[in-house]
């Protein structure tokens, strides 16, 4: 009798954390929209005007804090939702990884080395087609690129992956596999930005594209992570990505780099099912 009363106990439990993981990962994904589209619309229109008018450096540097915040709404959301759920133990494990910066070196050659070869390899394919190096790496190249649109696109890491992989990506592998979780993230991290696009920001018919890249690039983050357990490391992945897109820009096109990024994911999965074939023999 006590050993089914226990069972039943450990039952309820099971199910009450699973209840909870799951309401937590909902609140978190709802959370970091709010945080971005509303808080985002409120401050540009309120402070937007402020970076273009006659103020002083230190007022402009206040409002740009003010105006980049909605962009980490990934990350305060991780921080809200841990700080609920979970409490001190969960945001000392959560800050474990953030600060988790030992890991084998070849992990960042990969996050380093991998953004630049997905953005040049399409350009080498069209100077194979017949294109001249003028078209390919001197009209197409962002060469005048100045620091402070590199500190813009590198901070989207800092913003976004503490959220999206340090905490979306274990919470649903708890109950998901990594493929799952990571088509999940992709859509959810790409509707994310989708207010670039109905605000006129970005052209709405390149969204497709944008989409594409976002997914396949999802399926990268979190093999990063999961073999790591390195926020740095996505953080790092994340702002060479961007910077590659500034500096070598989408020419051929954004699905053309999605493509390169494609067959890395592909061979992944490859040596995954060698992996798992070899482990069930």
């Amino acid at each position: 009798m006590k050993q089914i009363k226990t069972s039943s106990l450990e039952d309820r439990e099971f199910d009450s954390k699973n209840s909870r993981d799951s309401y937590s990962i909902i609140l978190y994904f709802v959370l970091s929209y709010i945080i971005f589209w509303g808080l985002g619309y409120f401050f540009s229109l309120i402070f937007g005007a402020v970076l273009y008018e006659d103020h002083n450096i230190a007022i402009k540097i206040i409002v740009y804090i003010l105006l980049i915040l909605p962009g980490a709404g990934p990350f305060l959301s991780a921080l809200i939702v841990i700080t609920i759920t979970e409490g001190k133990v969960g945001l000392k494990n959560f800050f474990r990884h953030l600060i988790k910066v030992k890991v084998k070196f070849y992990w960042y050659l990969i996050v380093l080395i991998f953004p630049i070869i997905a953005y040049i390899i399409p350009k080498l394919f069209l100077l194979l087609m017949g294109n001249t190096i003028q078209e390919v790496f001197v009209d197409n190249i962002s060469w005048n690129i100045s620091w402070i649109v590199i500190f813009d696109l590198s901070i989207a890491g800092i913003q976004e992956e503490p959220g999206w992989r340090g905490y979306a990506v274990p919470k649903l592998n708890l109950k998901l596999n990594p493929i799952i979780t990571s088509f999940i993230i992709g859509i959810l991290w790409a509707f994310w930005h989708f207010n670039f696009y109905w605000s006129g920001v970005r052209s709405m018919s390149s969204f497709p594209e944008f989409l594409f890249l976002v997914i396949i690039l999802s399926f990268i983050y979190t093999w990063i992570y999961i073999n790591t357990e390195s926020i740095p490391l996505v953080i790092i992945f994340h702002a060479m990505h961007n910077v590659c897109a500034g500096i070598f820009t989408d020419f051929p096109g954004t699905f053309f780099i999605a493509l390169v990024y494609l067959f890395f994911v592909i061979a992944i999965l490859i040596k995954f099912s060698l992996k798992m074939r070899i482990k069930t023999k």
